[in-house]
């Protein structure tokens, strides 16, 4: 049972079923700091959408979602219908995947993730530029920064268009940027070359790892 008023992390339909055994806990869910939303209950994503974005409408606003100062690794898959802001100071390691082009909302820290050691993109190439800029800007204090084929050849469309709007971040503390080359995505060592240079355009030159997966 969820006795504490800001428990940090629990089933949203538990909370939801406290509120039958005592109306004192009708708004508890309305505090927790993370939330997990599961689609596949849902048969249209509209459904979902529609269900996500009434329950992130009622909560409590002034209480950040993913406010919590211990959290160290976090995966985001295919989550960007609504904005996302880490409140992880600690963080240390951030893998962002979108296989189907589906994010459309910015993400952003506040805390500027100063502990940042690993990050990984595995994005499609239906991303929209502004949105993948925005996830750059996440990782700006990265040391290890791990991108897939897709992600190259999005950063290879974004070199064609140099734009201020489009320039990517300076990374302060990358030491190593690692390339995962899946085979069935096409990319050429020219390709490669410049979506790298692009990338690192305004950072110091570091290690480049090519893996062939």
């Amino acid at each position: 049972m969820c006795s504490a008023p800001y428990n940090e992390f629990y089933v949203l339909n538990i909370c939801c079923s406290d509120f039958i055994l005592s109306k004192q806990w009708k708004d508890l869910w309305k505090r927790l700091t993370i939330l997990t939303l599961f689609h596949h209950e849902f048969v249209k994503a509209a459904s979902f959408n529609k269900f996500a974005s009434e329950v992130l409408s009622a909560r409590d606003a002034s209480i950040s979602l993913l406010n919590n100062p211990r959290n160290s690794h976090l995966k985001l898959r295919n989550t960007f219908q609504h904005k996302i802001v880490l409140s992880t100071p600690n963080l240390s390691s951030l893998t962002i995947i979108d296989h189907y082009g589906v994010s459309h909302e910015p993400l952003s820290s506040p805390s500027n993730l100063s502990c940042l050691e690993e990050g990984t993109i595995d994005t499609d190439t239906n991303i929209s530029y502004s949105v993948f800029i925005g996830w750059l800007q996440v990782f700006t204090n990265v040391k290890i920064l791990t991108l897939s084929s897709d992600t190259l050849r999005l950063l290879k469309e974004l070199s064609n268009l140099p734009t201020m709007r489009t320039q990517p971040p300076r990374f302060v503390r990358l030491e190593t940027l690692k390339v995962k080359m899946i085979p069935y995505v096409e990319i050429s060592y020219e390709e490669l070359k410049r979506a790298v240079e692009y990338l690192l355009q305004n950072s110091q030159l570091i290690r480049v790892v090519v893996i062939k997966c």
